[in-house]
């Protein structure tokens, strides 16, 4: 199953060493006595859990192509959970950050992320279907896409890689998808700030802002009326009354933030 290139392949571990005394044995054996294929996103979590990792860095580092493996089938799913999978490899790779470095891990799995990001915002598409389950219709792939972007941006030595892939969309002549995935992330943007700003994590592992690209973008007052009017063109092209909905509530929460920004900085 693990068949994804990277710099350096890791024998299979015979068990995990539990640094931290974390796990139990029963839990760690039921993991390591499994197929590669049979693993579980839980499963996947155990052992890449960043400051309490199931084994040390050689442990653990063999299973980064079959994460990697099984992150690529879970996002043909629209709504899988390969935004669990690499949010939680980024966390890791970040805390193993000079082992990583050493053998080229890092940069080879960064490479990995930054083009399946690029992948990511190349569509954009409501599920009109999730309205039920989530009181809103969601974009497809959201989940993965908010994981790789602000996880990338968010831990240091991934060096802003969101920022990077959003920013080469951008820099294109705006069209529909990328005006909708800026809009979309800025929204999320706009709720991380708020966490980041009340997170008090070492410098070491915390990058200043979760979006330098969105921070600036965010006082560009023309950039955001020209993407909002390829938005409205879309609205009229269509001229479909869910979709028109879904952006003016788009627009509504973000004009609400901003705005409640605002207020409290006044005050």
């Amino acid at each position: 199953m693990a068949i994804i290139s990277l710099p350096v392949s890791y024998p299979r571990p015979q068990g995990f060493s539990n640094p931290d005394d974390d796990f139990s044995f029963e839990e760690l054996h039921s993991i390591i006595i499994k197929d590669d294929k049979d693993l579980t996103i839980t499963d996947f979590i155990c052992i890449f859990q960043a400051f309490i990792p199931a084994g040390t860095y050689e442990e653990c580092a063999y299973f980064i192509p079959v994460l990697l493996q099984r992150a690529e089938m879970e996002s043909k799913n629209e709504h899988g959970e390969a935004g669990e999978l690499y949010s939680d490899l980024i966390e890791w790779l970040n805390f193993f950050h000079q082992e990583a470095m050493a053998d080229g891990m890092l940069q080879s799995v960064k490479d990995i992320l930054l083009l399946k990001l690029s992948t990511f915002l190349e569509n954009y598409t409501i599920d009109y279907k999730t309205l039920e389950k989530h009181g809103y219709p969601i974009a497809i792939h959201i989940s993965s896409v908010d994981a790789l972007f602000f996880y990338m941006n968010e831990r240091v030595y991934f060096g802003y890689g969101g920022d990077a892939v959003l920013e080469n969309k951008l820099r294109q002549p705006l069209t529909y998808v990328s005006a909708a995935w800026f809009f979309t992330l800025f929204k999320l943007f706009l709720s991380e700030k708020d966490i980041h700003e009340k997170m008090s994590l070492s410098p070491e592992w915390w990058s200043e802002t979760p979006s330098k690209l969105l921070e600036r973008l965010s006082a560009e007052v023309d950039f955001q009326q020209e993407a909002r009017e390829v938005i409205m063109r879309e609205m009229d092209v269509r001229n479909d009354d869910r979709f028109r909905h879904y952006w003016d509530v788009l627009f509504e929460r973000i004009d609400n933030r901003v705005d409640g920004k605002k207020h409290t900085n006044v005050e």
